[in-house]
């Protein structure tokens, strides 16, 4: 499915004015979306409440310079969203193409952003603690920060990051870091590491061992 949507993507019969005109391309198959769309679609966050979105930043601006891309041509992006049991959130993957040859669409090499941060914006309400769902919180990191079991006794910060992982609590994806909770569209807002998008379905979910290993460079940092 993904191979034949970007192959479908990138041909010149592939109508791109309705993603230039505002309006996303959506595919969905079973537990997984993909959205066809452009930087600046992403960053209408009125269109985007229910959806999860993805702010380029400076790769944008990196992206640009390697490719020499005006400020007035469009970037495209091609985003993919898969569900996963239990998990709170989806995992969120993304291409970006832009028509280098002046007709059908290119996808740009990511790698010229490895030393950058994207930021993936997903919709979620949350009814509990943002601190038990925010790994870089007190709650996991400082044994100051003390918290009881149903049987009264204190909560060590292992059994907490134990708890976290395992009763996936995480608000970001393995690749990524809790940066913010905005209350009044109801997003959580990550920082992530630029990763390439995996090219089947069955490799694009979240790597429970990643969050442990993030958690575990949060205590050393």
């Amino acid at each position: 499915m993904i191979g034949n949507v970007e192959a479908g993507f990138t041909s010149r019969d592939y109508d791109i004015s309705h993603l230039e005109n505002g309006t996303n391309g959506v595919v969905e198959f079973e537990q997984m979306t993909i959205t066809l769309t452009t930087t600046q679609n992403q960053n209408d966050d009125k269109n985007n409440a229910d959806v999860t979105t993805i702010d380029l930043g400076e790769c944008e601006k990196i992206l640009r310079e390697e490719y020499q891309i005006k400020d007035d041509e469009m970037i495209y992006m091609k985003k993919i969203d898969v569900i996963q049991e239990g998990m709170k959130i989806p995992k969120v993957e993304y291409d970006v193409y832009s028509k280098l040859n002046g007709s059908s669409l290119v996808k740009l090499d990511l790698s010229y952003c490895s030393n950058s941060k994207v930021g993936i914006s997903v919709p979620i309400k949350i009814e509990e603690s943002l601190d038990k769902l925010n790994s870089s919180s007190a709650y996991y990191n400082d044994i100051c920060y003390t918290t009881t079991s149903d049987s009264g006794t204190d909560i060590i910060l292992n059994d907490r990051k134990t708890e976290f992982v395992e009763g996936n609590k995480t608000l970001s994806q393995d690749n990524c870091i809790f940066a913010d909770y905005d209350d009044k569209i109801q997003k959580a807002k990550c920082s992530c590491d630029i990763v390439e998008s995996s090219p089947s379905f069955a490799n694009i979910n979240i790597n429970k061992t990643k969050l442990y290993e993030n958690l575990l460079i949060l205590e050393i940092l």
